[in-house]
């Protein structure tokens, strides 16, 4: 694969400028990157001579904070500096530590080949958080060398620590090797594809070396201790941050795509592991004192009471979720916070719930239960839809998945119709607790 970067930034001095919060246009700093290509090896001796950095661990922290920038298109990445971050070695082949990192990237600061800017992170804490960016030359000098990465853990298993979710090493089980292989997979399919944001700006390349699935640790274990890997399981890429707006710019190996999802996403997928079919119908269709209601409005109370453990909590995080609309400048989301006032709700949340919760009699049990359950039907949720990427993998079909859709070239959109209609969840075994 030949990486080309395109964004070109000027060569300042080593800065320590602070920043209050963290860089909006950085990238999170990637821990597991890894080439063995011979083009990278040979640049990071020479550059090793040019900043003297003489110790291994100190060449291995500059091939890394290279290998993220080529990835980011010589786009900003922010790395953490706080000494008490530990990142698991089964997520970081190349072995450095936060210390080495914080030397070596002074050491290519003060000889002009990055800019770096230090701050505080608030909202996540009190995690340093610094932000790395190549200067010009360093840029050009990048972007002419050829680079294959190294398959990492694909599958990655985190845990809240802090308030960050930080990745923690695990024994491998029949699950996580499989999910490995689907994604093994995958990456090499869209190695070969080429991912186009293009509209009235421009185009803008949405490479990466490879997608991974986050799964949430649960504490919930096999009889041998293994992770069950039966919470959250989200793929994470660089389209899936892209606005509803943006995503119908994207464009595959040169054709114009369209987004499928799955209707009623999380209810369904309750529903089909319950009852094996979908609900009949919109299940966020319903009406108050003879009024029909937004149906925003229905599917985010009925999203709170999944993912909450009380009505009392579940009304606690709609209304928070409402100032956020309250307090955009997104159109769609202020006339969404307006139909709230309009039919004020407020006091009416405990009834249009009941009203929700008994239409669905067969899922009831499984809202007001907590985070916990919210985060399986998650699982459940990805499973179902990245059993439907690997059957467009195995296909030669690219495809790029946001939460519970899937993007593909318009061609396909009949094919991915006809197979979210019929697929079946992967792993009888992970919806045994939902019956």
């Amino acid at each position: 694969m030949h990486t080309q970067l395109s964004n070109v930034v000027s060569t300042l001095n080593c800065q320590t400028t602070s920043f209050v919060v963290k860089d909006p246009k950085a990238i999170a700093f990637e821990y597991d990157l890894q080439s063995h290509s011979t083009d990278i090896t040979q640049f990071v001796d020479l550059i090793a001579t040019e900043a003297g950095l003489n110790r291994t661990k100190q060449k291995s922290a500059a091939k890394l904070i290279f290998l993220n920038f080529i990835v980011s298109h010589s786009e900003a990445v922010r790395l953490t500096v706080d000494n008490n971050f530990h990142m698991d070695e089964q997520y970081s082949p190349l072995k450095v530590g936060i210390k080495t990192l914080v030397t070596t990237s002074g050491r290519l600061c003060a000889a002009g080949l990055i800019v770096k800017v230090t701050g505080k992170n608030l909202p996540h804490g009190n995690g340093i958080q610094t932000t790395l960016r190549p200067s010009s030359a360093l840029c050009q000098r990048l972007s002419k060398l050829k680079v294959t990465f190294e398959y990492p853990k694909l599958v990655v298993l985190r845990r809240k620590i802090e308030k960050v979710k930080v990745p923690i090493g695990y024994l491998d089980t029949m699950r996580a090797d499989e999910i490995q292989c689907q994604l093994q997979r995958y990456n090499s399919l869209l190695v070969k594809t080429k991912i186009e944001l293009r509209d009235t700006s421009g185009v803008m390349a949405l490479a990466t070396p490879y997608v991974k699935r986050m799964f949430i640790d649960n504490g919930e274990v096999d009889s041998v201790g293994r992770p069950r890997f039966n919470a959250g399981g989200r793929l994470y890429a660089p389209w899936v941050s892209l606005s509803p707006t943006d995503r119908p710019n994207i464009w595959i190996d040169g054709e114009p795509t369209v987004e499928e999802d799955f209707v009623a996403s999380y209810v369904n997928v309750m529903y089909r592991a319950v009852t094996g079919k979908t609900y009949v119908g919109d299940p966020y269709i319903l009406s108050l004192d003879g009024e029909q209601l937004p149906r925003h409005i229905v599917k985010t109370l009925a999203s709170m009471a999944l993912n909450n453990g009380s009505e009392g909590s579940a009304f606690k995080a709609f209304r928070k979720k409402l100032q956020k609309l309250k307090g955009s400048k997104d159109p769609t989301k202020i006339a969404r916070y307006k139909d709230f006032q309009s039919y004020k709700l407020d006091d009416q949340l405990a009834p249009v719930l009941t009203k929700f919760l008994n239409m669905h009699r067969p899922i009831k049990h499984l809202f007001l239960k907590g985070k916990e359950l919210g985060n399986k039907v998650q699982c459940l949720e990805s499973d179902l839809v990245f059993s439907i990427v690997d059957k467009l993998t195995r296909a030669d079909i690219p495809c790029l998945t946001v939460h519970d859709s899937i993007i593909v070239q318009k061609k396909y959109q009949g094919l991915v119709r006809d197979l979210m209609s019929g697929t079946i969840f992967p792993d009888r075994e992970l919806v045994g607790w939902l019956a």
